[in-house]
């Protein structure tokens, strides 16, 4: 009879063994999740930072299209007819809306890599 409790011992410290394991590996596993998931968000923080960097450049370069087109079609006395004037605005009207296209591209790139 001395045996079976010997018996019932081993196999409870077994079973808690494994019970071990498996609460060492889930832990793991846990711990993998949150990095992958803070590394993730860091990734979409760094790209925000940049995006917002990248717009607020632009913003720069339309004031000084904005700058240039001013000076170009109406400080310029070389220019003599509307229809000159005309053509500089819309080459300019063609730059501004390439740039508002750029930048709506990358709002929604910001906006699809936002978790």
């Amino acid at each position: 009879m001395e045996t079976l409790p010997e018996i019932v011992v081993t196999e409870k410290q077994k079973s808690e063994k494994r019970n071990t394991i498996w609460l060492i590996f889930i832990a793991l596993f846990l711990l993998i999740l949150v990095s992958i998931n803070i590394y993730d968000h860091v990734i979409a923080y760094q790209k925000s930072k940049i995006a917002l960097e990248l717009i607020n450049t632009q913003g720069e370069i339309i004031a000084g299209l904005m700058d240039s087109y001013n000076s170009d079609a109406y400080e310029n006395p070389s220019l003599e007819r509307i229809s000159e004037q005309q053509l500089i605005a819309t080459e300019y009207t063609i730059m501004g809306l390439q740039i508002l296209g750029m930048q709506n591209n990358q709002i929604i790139q910001l906006l699809a890599s936002t978790p």
